[in-house]
């Protein structure tokens, strides 16, 4: 990631165009900071007629909002640092990043040696995975400050930490990763033109951030600065000069998975993307979603409630109902026998019975859950279809 000046209030953050356009209806929701901590505050969305992102409002109150979030951030606190799982049909778990690897690395191969760089890598968890697959790689890991540069260099096959501006690590790299990093980082086309400086011509460029169109939670996340769709995510890359090969809405659910080419040559750079489509729409049925999830728990949270899920939209969820809450439910057995925010997790066969345990994810998903854990304590409650198909008072 990279510190930025702060930008006019009425400008947009990616390229600079006066004259964003209000988006209203988050004021009401509440927000969530990006490491699952119920937030303070009103996150404002805004639309730009030149380049077509949505996207916070990056003003002094923003900006303040991510120094403080930042300043105490606590990656995978649900788990003790222990990265989030994902699941098969069947229930099998597997590291997100593990996952998502996997499927890259079966769609896009690479060669037995090179060198990566990942932005943004927290404690290290892609490095992990990364160098269990990839054992011949030299692999280097990038963030804000020095916090978690012990940890890193103690993974296998880790050459350097560095925490400093992307521009100034040193070196050249034949892939460069950036997992939920993009999203919160403003000028994000500015910034990939820095990841590009860093890559080797024909260098690869994988970029992970939630698709908003999937996920309305992301909406909610008050240290996210762009909220982006698939067209606006291919956008940025073509107009920071990489030529896309791969952008994939299902390689892990809720996320978009981007991989792009440097050009070997410079005649070979893609010409200039045009705006993306109009988020609008897809926006404010997201909003309009999140409502209705708000207004549904409330209702189920006057009798025995809990909610499934310790992640963004668990926490979200809880910062909005409080005490209501009794407890949460997870998959993850990282995550069972701790308290999240003073309530205790349990597996799902533990789950109290006659309470309401409520999915709080994106309808798909919420479905496969329900179906997989049929018979466990509690009563499973599905949220909301998406978009908004029915009066709420109907549901």
């Amino acid at each position: 990631m990279t510190r930025t000046a702060k930008p006019s209030l009425t400008a947009c953050h990616a390229c600079g165009h006066t004259g964003i356009t209000p988006l209203p209806g988050l004021e009401p929701l509440g927000l969530v900071s990006s490491d699952c901590r119920p937030w303070t505050g009103a996150g404002r969305l805004a639309w730009c007629p030149a380049c077509g992102l949505l996207q916070k409002t990056v003003d002094q109150d923003f900006l303040t909002d991510c120094g403080n979030i930042y300043g105490s951030y606590t990656v995978y606190h649900q788990a003790k640092g222990e990265e989030q799982q994902v699941f098969s049909p069947a229930g099998a778990a597997c590291a997100r990043s593990e996952h998502l690897l996997r499927q890259v690395l079966s769609r896009c191969p690479l060669p037995e040696c090179g060198r990566l760089l990942d932005v943004g890598c927290g404690n290290g968890v892609l490095l992990k995975s990364f160098g269990a697959l990839m054992p011949g790689w030299r692999l280097n890991g990038l963030d804000l400050d020095e916090r978690s540069r012990e940890v890193v260099l103690a993974l296998p096959g880790v050459e350097d930490f560095f925490a400093c501006d992307l521009e100034d690590a040193s070196g050249s790299f034949d892939v460069l990763s950036m997992l939920h990093c993009l999203e919160h980082v403003p000028g994000p086309a500015a910034f990939l033109g820095k990841a590009l400086d860093r890559l080797k011509p024909g260098g690869l460029l994988l970029v992970q951030v939630p698709d908003f169109t999937a996920n309305p939670f992301d909406l909610t996340i008050a240290d996210h600065c762009t909220h982006f769709h698939p067209q606006g995510l291919e956008a940025v890359a073509r107009r920071a000069g990489f030529d896309p090969l791969l952008l994939d809405q299902g390689l892990v659910a809720k996320e978009l998975t981007l991989i792009a080419r440097k050009p070997l040559l410079p005649a070979e750079a893609p010409s200039s993307a045009t705006a993306a489509a109009d988020p609008r729409p897809a926006a404010r049925q997201a909003l309009d979603w999140l409502g209705a999830v708000l207004a549904q728990a409330r209702s189920l949270a006057k009798g025995p409630f809990g909610i499934f899920g310790t992640s963004i939209a668990g926490a979200w969820l809880f910062g909005q109902l409080g005490d209501q809450v009794r407890f949460f439910v997870d998959e993850d057995e990282n995550r069972v026998g701790h308290d999240l925010f003073g309530k205790p997790v349990f597996r799902p066969a533990d789950a109290p019975d006659k309470a309401s345990v409520y999915l709080c994810l994106p309808r798909p998903i919420a479905e496969a859950i329900r179906v997989r854990l049929s018979g466990i304590g509690g009563c499973l409650v599905l949220p909301p279809t998406f978009p908004i198909t029915q009066p709420l008072e109907s549901l």
